[in-house]
């Protein structure tokens, strides 16, 4: 584990100065999912799906966020870049993974929160969009609602993605 290290910042509304926020690798991932003699590495699963939860204080004044997770001895990095609006409702998050200093994954997700009126739910629905982006190209390899149900399951309608 003395491999990875984790670079964590973020900004606040009205300011351009990014604070840092230190972090371990126990606060980040969650270990208790790694098999036995499994090794953690960029991909392990976090605790968190969202960099928001991450973060205590001013949380509600966030609005980007920035994670650099690197594997020093596989040349490996996985860097996250999440920007907030709508009072933290929505969000656009960049993915890019490098292997050996090459991109070989680039993907940008927009997620939203659909405004009641429109979904005649009581419960928040989610618009989320995922594309994959390569060299001169981005497809959109998702596009669907996800609806929060008032007994906790959720429900999927999906939107062709071509």
């Amino acid at each position: 584990m003395d491999n990875i290290s984790i670079d964590f910042k973020y900004k606040l509304y009205n300011s351009d100065k990014w604070l840092k926020k230190s972090i371990t690798l126990e606060e980040y991932f969650d270990l208790s999912l790694l098999d036995k003699g499994e090794q953690l590495d960029v991909e392990s699963l976090p605790r968190h799906d969202n960099l928001i939860n991450y973060i205590d204080s001013e949380r509600q004044n966030v609005y980007q966020i920035s994670v650099d997770i690197i594997d020093i001895a596989a040349n490996r990095k996985l860097h996250f870049f999440y920007t907030f609006w709508n009072n933290q409702k929505n969000w656009l998050v960049e993915v890019i993974e490098t292997n050996d200093g090459c991109e070989n994954h680039h993907e940008i997700i927009i997620t939203t929160v659909l405004p009641r009126e429109a979904s005649n739910n009581s419960e928040p629905d989610y618009e989320i969009m995922r594309f994959l982006k390569k060299e001169d190209d981005i497809k959109c390899l998702y596009h669907g609602i996800v609806r929060d149900n008032i007994d906790g399951s959720q429900g999927e309608v999906l939107i062709e993605a071509r």
